[in-house]
């Protein structure tokens, strides 16, 4: 097997090193699902020797926590079934030096300190984006702690709103998640989007949602923000409530928002399904009360009621077993083996 290429370099910084390959498949055997492993390794100061940082399918990682101004070696290596490519040439990188008063800064956000920040912006304008050790911006951290007038004040000096760390995360989505509507208003006037998407697919509903936000997930829903919007995952909104143990509350808010009662995962599951094998009552009898379709089979044949017997979800069974229709309840009913996936 031939020699890789040495990682490329993408974005450093004080603390965090980006780096990237994307090797032409010249090589044969992936692994079973067509997939080629990539292994990373930095060398120990100047010994020669290297230890493992990353190993898996992506083409792409992120080194956290790296000491600011300091010189790093990394080299990759391709892995198949049967064989392991050599390791390619070392591809060098210095991190960058910690920027004046940008620790300062972020720990004048979480402080709330309003007059510290007003200096620090006065005299380091260009810190206003300065990232933190995971990647966030000033302006992410008190969107997330609903700081609304450090909102104010990182805007007015210039924050960038579509500022996003390594996930694609960015201060709207994280404004949604923790329920702070205030700020996610002032970010929207200011040309903050409701649907960028993070790397995981999600945008600022699928967050919101996430995070059990009705009230956030009824503003993104009067602002446009799309009921039915598909993640990376092919999951709906209201299929991630189901799935991810969400509140009937926040179920309530999409479904009177023109949600899908009766949408599938790419399994065939629904959400009736997603719902019964959690064993949320609350959330099976909501989606019952707006049509969900009792009766409907998964690819392997399996109801909602199916799922609920697997696991001995015995509220979910009873509720369910009394709106069989009449000619369901005269049999009874023996649920077969049930396929998850």
């Amino acid at each position: 097997m031939d020699q890789p290429d040495p990682p490329v370099v993408g974005r450093v910084t004080h603390c965090n090193v980006e780096l990237f390959w994307d090797q032409e498949r010249k090589h044969t055997e992936p692994d079973s699902e067509g997939r080629i492993k990539y292994c990373v390794q930095e060398e120990e100061g100047n010994s020669r020797r290297y230890h493992n940082v990353y190993c898996g399918y992506a083409k792409t990682c992120i080194l956290y926590g790296l000491k600011e101004n300091t010189t790093h070696r990394y080299r990759v290596q391709i892995n198949l079934p049967t064989m392991s490519s050599p390791w390619s040439s070392a591809t060098e990188v210095t991190t960058m030096s910690f920027p004046c008063s940008g620790a300062e800064l972020h720990r004048a956000v979480l402080n709330w300190d309003v007059e510290k920040i007003k200096t620090i912006l006065e005299n380091y304008e260009s810190l206003v984006d300065v990232p933190d050790k995971m990647g966030c911006s000033p302006l992410m951290v008190a969107a997330q702690k609903g700081y609304t007038s450090i909102v104010d004040i990182l805007l007015n000096n210039g924050a960038d709103v579509a500022f996003s760390n390594s996930s694609g995360k960015d201060s709207m989505m994280m404004a949604c998640f923790t329920g702070h509507i205030n700020v996610a208003i002032t970010l929207k006037e200011h040309g903050a989007s409701l649907s960028v998407r993070d790397q995981g697919g999600s945008n600022a509903l699928h967050w919101a949602v996430d995070g059990g936000r009705a009230s956030a997930v009824e503003w993104l829903l009067g602002n446009g923000a799309e009921v039915d919007e598909l993640d990376t995952a092919e999951w709906t909104p209201l299929m991630r409530v189901a799935t991810l143990d969400g509140k009937a509350e926040v179920a309530k808010v999409l479904l009177d928002g023109g949600a899908n009662v009766n949408t599938h995962d790419k399994q065939g599951r629904s959400v009736l399904m997603a719902a019964a094998l959690s064993g949320r009552l609350d959330l099976v009898q909501l989606l019952v009360e707006y049509g969900a379709n009792t009766e409907e089979q998964n690819i392997h044949g399996n109801t909602a009621l199916d799922f609920a017997e697997s696991f001995g979800r015995y509220e979910v069974i009873s509720y369910l077993q009394a709106v069989q229709p009449p000619e369901q309840e005269k049999q009874p009913h023996k649920a077969p083996e049930v396929n998850y996936v």
